[in-house]
């Protein structure tokens, strides 16, 4: 199983990153990149990509559902709502 999603962690993430965040019940959240990316997710840990609108990445992870990591849960944040940002980071480097 993985990661439970506590409120707070995933607030202060979406606020780190200038990323909306909304609060629907004590038990579901919401964080929102632009019209690109908006994950739902859920205290259980569990999570659905509600949309992914990538620019640049050629996959789409829109509907994706499962649990939310238990290590490195920001990291797997970023890949989710950067993965533009991070392909042009790594075009550049080549």
């Amino acid at each position: 199983m993985g990661h439970h999603a506590e409120p707070q962690l995933m607030q202060s993430y979406a606020s780190k990153r200038d990323l909306k965040y909304h609060r629907y019940s004590p038990y579901h959240m919401r964080i929102i990149y632009g019209d690109r990316v908006t994950l739902d997710c859920w205290t259980t840990g569990k999570y659905w990509v509600k949309e992914c609108n990538y620019r640049i990445e050629k996959r789409t992870r829109g509907g994706q559902k499962g649990y939310l990591p238990t290590k490195k849960l920001y990291e797997w944040l970023d890949k989710l709502f950067f993965a533009d940002e991070i392909r042009e980071e790594k075009d550049r480097e080549v």
